[in-house]
């Protein structure tokens, strides 16, 4: 669970430079100016600094705010409330979404006590299937079929790339932590399950090419999001079986 997590946040900063190089490059292509990735890199690195601020600053507005809550119905009031708060100061100054909603959440669970921290995730977790349900079929919907056959290669390599580098990783990053040997053997085989985050960058993608205004650019949104959305079938299929055989394997089922 902490693997994945990390892993989360770690992708997001990437993808904030990464996006913001295309970005430049393209937007240079659009209109022929000479191309340079320095603007799209100080625009990343504003972009993820002022994320971090403003998770930070509604984190503990947020922490301090929810002590006086003693209604467990309020909490989802404040909770959903907070995450606005975060959407609306992201639009409004070009922040990402995902990253700044993260330490919100980064903030709670290392300042609080777990108590509320439980009483708060209980109320949210009664909620999280009909979100889940929403952004989905969000996803689905950006999913061309006409559109499968053109991967090809891309797609293949992305799979085996993805599967080799959790894997793998993992289990040179248990080597070097000294871990049991269960979570060396198992754990990257537990984590191929692929969705939200992932899901989430690629429709970021998709919008923000989109209204570059070339077919350049359009082109590689609709790629990154057929990518990512018919991969994610494949890991969601193969991945919590895998799962199983890992935690079966490592002894920590009762069948």
């Amino acid at each position: 669970y902490s693997v994945v997590g990390f892993d989360d946040g770690l992708a997001i900063i990437i993808f904030g430079f990464s996006a913001a190089m295309a970005t430049s490059l393209l937007t240079s292509e659009a209109s022929g100016a000479s191309a340079s990735i320095w603007p799209g890199m100080f625009s990343a690195l504003k972009e993820i600094g002022l994320s971090l601020l403003v998770g930070t600053v509604v984190g503990f507005a947020f922490c301090n705010l929810i002590r006086f809550v003693r209604d467990k119905r309020d909490m989802i009031v404040l909770s959903f409330g907070a995450v606005l708060v975060v959407i609306g100061c992201s639009q409004q100054w070009h922040l990402s979404l995902i990253l700044t909603n993260m330490v919100v959440g980064f903030i709670l669970i290392n300042t609080r006590r777990k108590e509320l921290v439980d009483k708060v995730s209980s109320q949210l977790i009664m909620v999280m299937p009909l979100l889940f349900i929403l952004f989905f079929s969000l996803a689905g919907a950006h999913l061309n079929l006409a559109s499968l056959p053109s991967l090809g290669v891309i797609g293949l390599v992305y799979i085996a790339a993805r599967s080799i580098g959790l894997v793998g990783g993992a289990r040179v990053g248990g080597m070097f932590g000294n871990v049991d040997d269960n979570v060396k053997k198992y754990v990257g085989m537990g984590i191929l399950s692929q969705a939200g985050v992932a899901i989430g960058l690629a429709l970021i993608v998709k919008h923000d090419f989109a209204a570059i205004g070339t077919a350049h650019a359009d082109k590689i949104g609709v790629s990154v999001i057929t990518t990512i959305t018919a991969t994610c079938i494949f890991f969601e299929l193969v991945g919590p079986v895998l799962t199983k055989i890992a935690l079966t394997k490592a002894g920590e089922t009762n069948v």
